[in-house]
């Protein structure tokens, strides 16, 4: 029968089946309210019995959804408002000394939330169109700064994977300005909808600092991102600093070739329902490693998710990368030797040392009575 308010709890009793101790349960023993208990009908006493299979039937759907919960992983886990500076964040899910066989086992099955562009630079597209396309360094990097200034692209943001919270600067904006190559347009097109495209961004590769004039920044960090516009998709790669003193930034955006959005945006359809509501378009990044050409985005991804074609263009971007930042190397070691500077050329050749896996401090005695400072 309907009880017109909420039962109460009138006493705890112990109850011993059959007599073994070893069985005994405390359950707690409801009674109707006042109302019902005053108007005369007579109570049906409570089964204790039927109470604690009730219990455990409780117990044992709550104990199955945790499970389905731990399998589901990070699609249950509420992340909004969680970016903090945390190494051990980062190896939530792909990491530094991870194989690449482990990044493709990860990787496979991830998937992002590209932002949706609108049309609201366009305006400012056409504008700038001039400097955009001038193939002047300094007056690209000049558009997108008062772009940037204009779509309020600036400030504090979080990327959700990485559980990362990252500035964007006008550094930001130069450094991505420089190095973008062809795509100008369309990173101005990113500045709306930054924020956004940063928060579902993918972490797909790490690498601790190679630059060794750089003491303050511990890893950098590549995400796969993007927008679409119209019928096409815009990948973007972001690239993420991360500092000792907790200040990560987001060093480089780098546009790509379009890819159709048909061909790798998918939509899951919901379930028939009104509990569900229709989700998000998300993007596969194993899908999206098979429509990626550009070199400078592929030598990111493992090998696992390229095909061979993609992964002779991967190395050969890998060993320009590497070249390039050992001559930068080379060059500022050489200017500290040549100014004097000891302290820092002391200091690359430490980092240089430890990256090369000598980690052990030696020392060697001599009877030549010649005393040698080395760095």
């Amino acid at each position: 029968r309907p009880v017109k308010q909420a039962p109460r709890v009138i006493r705890k009793k112990t109850i011993f089946r059959n007599g073994a101790a070893s069985k005994r349960c405390t359950v707690s023993v409801f009674t109707r309210s006042a109302d019902h208990a005053n108007s005369g009908k007579k109570q049906r006493r409570p089964d204790p019995d039927m109470a604690t299979e009730r219990a455990q039937a409780l117990w044992d759907r709550a104990y199955e959804q945790a499970a389905r919960n731990a399998e589901n992983g990070q699609k249950n886990t509420a992340r909004e408002g969680a970016g903090r500076y945390a190494l051990d964040n980062i190896q939530k899910h792909i990491g530094a000394a991870m194989s690449d066989s482990e990044r493709s086992a990860i990787l496979k099955k991830r998937t992002f939330v590209p932002a949706e562009y609108a049309g609201q630079a366009e305006a400012r597209v056409e504008a700038e169109r001039d400097n955009l396309e001038s193939g002047k360094k300094k007056l690209v990097k000049e558009a997108l700064r008062r772009a940037a200034d204009e779509f309020g692209a600036l400030g504090m943001m979080n990327n959700a994977d990485m559980e990362l919270d990252v500035i964007v600067s006008h550094g930001s904006i130069n450094e991505s300005g420089q190095k973008q190559n062809g795509h100008e347009a369309e990173l101005m097109r990113l500045m709306p909808v930054l924020r956004e495209a940063v928060k579902g961004a993918v972490g797909i590769e790490i690498h601790d600092n190679r630059y060794f004039a750089d003491n303050q920044t511990v890893r950098f960090v590549n995400l796969p991102g993007g927008y679409t516009t119209g019928n096409s998709f815009i990948p973007v790669r972001f690239g993420i600093k991360v500092q000792r003193n907790g200040r990560n930034t987001l060093y480089v955006m780098i546009a790509e070739d379009q890819i159709k959005k048909a061909e790798v945006v998918r939509t899951q359809v919901p379930k028939k329902s009104v509990y569900y509501a229709p989700r998000s378009a998300e993007i596969n990044i194993a899908e999206l490693a098979k429509k990626v050409k550009s070199a400078s985005l592929l030598k990111y991804f493992p090998d696992g998710l390229l095909n061979q074609e993609q992964r002779i263009a991967k190395w050969k971007a890998v060993a320009e990368t590497v070249a390039y930042t050992n001559s930068k190397n080379d060059e500022r070691y050489k200017k500290y030797i040549k100014s004097g500077d000891k302290q820092n050329a002391g200091r690359m050749m430490q980092a240089a040392a430890e990256a090369a896996g000598y980690t052990i401090r030696a020392y060697h005695g001599t009877t030549n009575a010649e005393q040698y400072d080395c760095l």
